[in-house]
């Protein structure tokens, strides 16, 4: 379940509230985990971190030609690099880098998607790009720039203050399979892997990423998140075959209970085809889905074949997309239409 809250500017999404007050909409969520069944009967369910980090930095910046698919030379990993020229501003040493940050980057459909920031002097960034930006007109070379703290495993689930006990479990998709994670004394570590048993507390969870949890102790747990409402849609990436647990992107729906499947704007990724699917988590199972004939369709169980457009889709959560069909990075942006209005 999800709630929003806004703080004073809570006019400034028309379903909720009336007034109209001209300010960054600033609120929070609490999602709850429910509680396992009894002590070997876990819950199972799917948030997202979907309010943003404040704004420490904006303007007008310049993506430059130098895509470089690999800059480390290791074959095994999938980091590319691109910079990001700004002028008119001069940024201390490590001022992005000692915690973790996002360049968000508006578009060129008007979205704004996130790239982590590896490295930077006084007026460029390096990010951690897995396309080449400029390819396929996916981003003007001149764009705007938000930098925002990125969130991490410490800042959604919590150290210190966490609900979550070691008998619970976290996963993240890696994008080839699931990395467990438990919470001990205070801090999250990795389980299993080759990163078995490091601190996970500052592992970035990137805003178009969801997250599944295990919950098997026997009480609710709650997490209250704190940020900006996003203001314009959101962008991420969903390339040819490939699999990724992937954000709602919002913390509120077009309905009090959730977003409807077919305003997430998954059918409108290029060459998106019936050969590919998204996945549901229903609390209990995984509901399959294909988007056929124009419309999004169950595929197995007792729905089998019937129209899925109105499927809600909770705010702060997930789905699962896996695709058979083509396309480069570059050519597959996911982008997510506000699902509520901004005066």
């Amino acid at each position: 379940m999800t709630v929003l809250r806004l703080f004073l500017t809570c006019a400034l999404i028309a379903p909720i509230c009336a007034e109209t007050v001209y300010t960054v909409p600033q609120g929070y969520t609490k999602l709850t985990i429910p509680a396992a069944t009894d002590a070997s009967t876990p819950s199972l369910s799917v948030i997202s971190a979907t309010l943003l980090n404040d704004v420490e930095f904006s303007g007008q910046i310049t993506i430059e030609d130098d895509y470089d698919a690999d800059p480390d030379n290791d074959s095994a990993t999938t980091q590319g690099a691109q910079t990001i020229t700004a002028t008119g501003t001069a940024w201390t040493a490590d001022e992005w880098t000692t915690d973790a940050h996002l360049a968000y980057l508006i578009n060129s459909s008007g979205s704004e998607e996130a790239f982590l920031i590896t490295s930077h002097t006084a007026t460029t960034l390096t990010i951690d790009a897995r396309f080449d930006l400029l390819a396929d007109s996916r981003f003007s070379a001149s764009t705007t720039i938000k930098i925002r703290k990125a969130n991490t495993v410490g800042s959604i689930l919590g150290t210190t203050e966490t609900p979550f006990t070691p008998l619970d479990r976290v996963f993240l998709w890696t994008g080839s399979d699931w990395q467990a994670l438990v919470a001990v004394v205070g801090n999250w570590r990795f389980l299993g892997g080759p990163s078995n048993n490091q601190n996970a507390n500052d592992a970035v969870v990137f805003p178009e990423e969801g997250i599944f949890v295990q919950r098997s102790e026997t009480t609710d747990a709650t997490l209250t998140l704190f940020g900006e409402v996003p203001a314009l849609s959101q962008a991420s990436t969903v390339p040819g075959a490939s699999s990724q647990f992937v954000s709602t992107r919002f913390p509120v729906g077009d309905s009090p209970t959730g977003i409807r499947l077919d305003a997430l704007g998954i059918e409108l990724i290029p060459d998106w085809s019936p050969l590919d699917r998204a996945y549901f988590w229903t609390g209990t199972e995984w509901q399959t889905l294909v988007f056929a004939a124009s419309n999004w369709r169950y595929l197995g169980g007792d729905n089998n074949g019937q129209i899925a457009d109105n499927l809600l889709v909770p705010p702060s959560s997930a789905l699962f997309l896996t695709r058979a069909s083509a396309g480069t990075g570059s050519e597959s942006p996911l982008n997510v239409p506000l699902p509520y209005t901004m005066d």
